[in-house]
């Protein structure tokens, strides 16, 4: 089963611990989640550390984590300093 998420919405600075909440929620049910990231205009080191952590923590679980759209230049700037950039795709 595949689940694709638009992070957008919930990838404020107060509540970006939603997108680790619903994800995880959802974890059982799925082997494949696709996250959206089309929407999130801005992101900063503690919403790009949660997404992190939320790859590592799903793949333990041996779950395919793919972010998609990630185009945006604050996004860009997190991907090109990590060795995750293979998760993060345009």
């Amino acid at each position: 089963m595949k689940i694709q998420i638009t992070a957008g919405d919930v990838m404020e600075p107060s509540n970006w611990k939603e997108l680790v909440s619903m994800v995880s929620s959802r974890a059982i049910d799925a082997k494949e989640f696709r996250i959206n990231m089309e929407k999130c205009k801005k992101i900063d080191l503690a919403q790009f550390n949660a997404l992190v952590m939320l790859y590592v923590k799903l793949r333990r679980q041996h779950r395919e984590v793919k972010y998609t759209n990630c185009s945006h230049p604050s996004i860009q700037k997190f991907i090109q300093k990590t060795q995750f950039d293979h998760v993060f795709s345009n």
